[in-house]
């Protein structure tokens, strides 16, 4: 039987990746205005899909202070991830299917 795919979405900064909470529009307004709204941090919300275990393994790695190495095994396990661009700013951020680069 194949793992259920789940979206994502969640902040990634300097440190690492900050979380990784399921895709729904208040997760999503909440991150959008953390990164990006009057005052902004130096973070970039993202979307992933992925399957349910890696889910839970890159939870463990936040749970644990590992925001590094969370932020790795979001890249290596996501199915399909992408930046999410401040509301209205669509044309200038590259979106699914690229790979966020170390920041």
């Amino acid at each position: 039987m194949q793992e259920m795919k789940q979206s994502y979405v969640g902040l990634v900064s300097r440190r690492g990746l900050e979380s990784c909470l399921p895709d729904d529009d208040v997760a999503l307004g909440f991150l959008l205005r953390r990164a990006y709204g009057l005052r902004p941090t130096r973070a970039v919300c993202y979307w992933a899909l992925l399957e349910d275990e890696a889910q839970g393994d890159i939870v463990r790695l936040l749970d644990a202070g590992e925001p590094a190495a969370a932020f790795a095994a979001l890249q290596a396990l996501a199915v399909s991830l992408g930046t999410i661009p401040p509301p209205g700013r669509d044309h200038l951020i590259p979106h699914a299917d690229t790979r966020l680069c170390g920041a």
